[in-house]
């Protein structure tokens, strides 16, 4: 988009959501999201691209995981509108336009030890397997809940537990990019502590 300059660009909450489509049979309108946590080695980038007019969407998925594989998935799912971008699994919601949005994978991922076997989708397609998955809050929270059930991890919590007993401030830090305590991992650590620190 060329914009002339002292140009002045104005964005409205509505230009978060979907637009009606244009006439073009070629019209898309897409959304890309990509999040990393660098301390637990994981990673991930979405994109949705609705084609109303073609009768498809574009869906692509890709999770960077700690040891190394990669989860990937892509399809041309059927949509016949664009008053959502929900397709093939894949939801994005807007939840306050410019602030908070939602984003949630449910379908499969296909699993791969060499990430560069995507140069050839159709023989890594083939070649490796299809697992279930699914990438949203609601299933990250037990997940999460889980694993610091861990030694180390329960080891670590008491600790933490004993400094904030014995009256010490603890900071939790996460990315720059969480703008949302409610939805983020230092909240559910926050309460561990908090419930650990009570019982010492």
């Amino acid at each position: 988009m060329f914009m002339p300059p002292d140009s002045r660009l104005h964005l409205d909450p509505q230009d978060e959501y979907t637009h009606t489509p244009e006439a073009a049979g070629n019209y898309n309108e897409s959304m890309y999201f990509n999040a990393f946590d660098t301390a637990r080695g994981i990673g991930a980038w979405m994109r949705l691209g609705n084609r109303p007019n073609e009768g498809h969407a574009e869906m692509t998925c890709c999770v960077y995981l700690p040891d190394g594989r990669v989860g990937f998935m892509y399809g041309r799912p059927p949509i016949s509108h664009n008053e959502a971008m929900d397709a093939g699994g894949l939801r994005f919601e807007v939840l306050e336009p410019f602030k908070r949005l939602r984003v949630s994978y449910e379908g499969e991922l296909l699993i791969m030890d060499d990430p560069h076997a995507m140069a050839d989708p159709g023989s890594a397609f083939k070649r490796y397997p299809k697992r279930r998955a699914a990438i949203s809050w609601d299933e990250y929270v037990p997940r999460y809940l889980e694993e610091m059930h861990g030694a180390a991890q329960l080891w670590r919590i008491r600790d933490l537990a004993r400094r904030v007993a014995g009256g010490a401030t603890v900071t939790l830090l996460c990315s720059s990019a969480c703008t949302d305590p409610a939805r983020c991992h230092r909240t559910l650590l926050a309460n561990l502590v908090t419930a650990a620190a009570a019982r010492a």
